[in-house]
């Protein structure tokens, strides 16, 4: 788990869901994100901000705020040692904050320990099922092979929650994970009409899932709408790239961006191999 993702998941309480870019867990062009939505508005505190927290964590040591507003800042500095401690210090001063069972959680999970974390956030759940402690769950169970167990924590969410982006985000990735493709488009297409055409990451997995279904015509137009919004993204240049090419709209152009993807994006196998399958004609 990167410092970026684990920022992300604390301060937007969005868990590092796998993703279609990784919405869906999978190396293909649908592939980053979840929490690439969460990403960019996360980052580490500087030196004097980490100071300032520690003055005030030490001159209020009976105020968990003041204590959790610090670890998350260690945690979010990668600094995982000293924010597990505090946390399981804080975990045992205040027993019933689901809170302090989230921060365990959270440190546990920065050192992989990603079984612990679940067990973590399952007693967070149990004092209050909200959607941050449930995304960070399904997370940690999934992660630690408990996929099932994830499975069940997000139909509990979807049905405690069934107006949250994130949940049926992560529903939709896990539909494409799993290569159920109507129930992928069908969810897709919802949060599309929810949430219109300017988020690259969904027109970019809606266009896969199109893809696998054989829809070349409706995947064309959303693989380069979400190239068009973000050309840089390998992903995204993999996705349209691959589209052009297997539908011989524009193979020349279809190669070149499958290119620019394998360049950008050197240790990924999947997009590796549709650049060879495209050299070869």
């Amino acid at each position: 788990m990167t410092r970026a993702l684990l920022a992300a998941l604390l301060l937007a309480g969005i868990a590092a869901c796998s993703g279609p870019a990784d919405e869906a867990g999978r190396n293909n062009p649908a592939r980053t994100a979840a929490t690439a939505d969460t990403e960019a508005n996360a980052g580490p505190a500087d030196a004097a901000q980490l100071a300032a927290l520690r003055r005030k964590a030490t001159a209020s040591p009976n105020d968990p705020g003041a204590e959790a507003a610090l670890i998350v800042a260690l945690l979010s500095n990668g600094l995982g040692e000293e924010a597990l401690q505090r946390a399981r210090a804080l975990q045992s001063r205040t027993p019933g904050s689901a809170e302090a069972h989230r921060l365990v959680g959270d440190a546990r999970g920065l050192h992989g320990d990603f079984r612990g974390a679940a067990e973590e956030y399952d007693k967070a759940a149990k004092l209050a099922f909200d959607e941050p402690v449930a995304l960070r769950l399904i997370e940690a169970l999934t992660r630690s092979g408990q996929g099932p167990a994830a499975d069940r924590v997000l139909a509990r969410l979807l049905q405690q929650r069934p107006s949250s982006v994130a949940a049926q985000r992560l529903a939709a990735s896990r539909a494409t994970a799993a290569e159920r493709w109507d129930e992928a488009i069908s969810r897709y297409e919802a949060l599309r009409a929810r949430l219109g055409d300017e988020d690259a990451l969904l027109l970019n997995n809606l266009a896969w899932a199109y893809l696998e279904r054989g829809n070349m015509a409706a995947a064309l137009p959303l693989a380069e709408r979400a190239w068009g919004l973000d050309p840089g993204n390998p992903a995204m240049a993999d996705t349209y790239g691959w589209l052009l090419f297997r539908s011989g709209r524009d193979r020349a152009k279809g190669l070149a961006l499958l290119e620019q993807a394998a360049h950008a994006a050197p240790g990924n196998a999947d997009i590796r191999h549709r650049l060879e399958e495209a050299r070869g004609g």
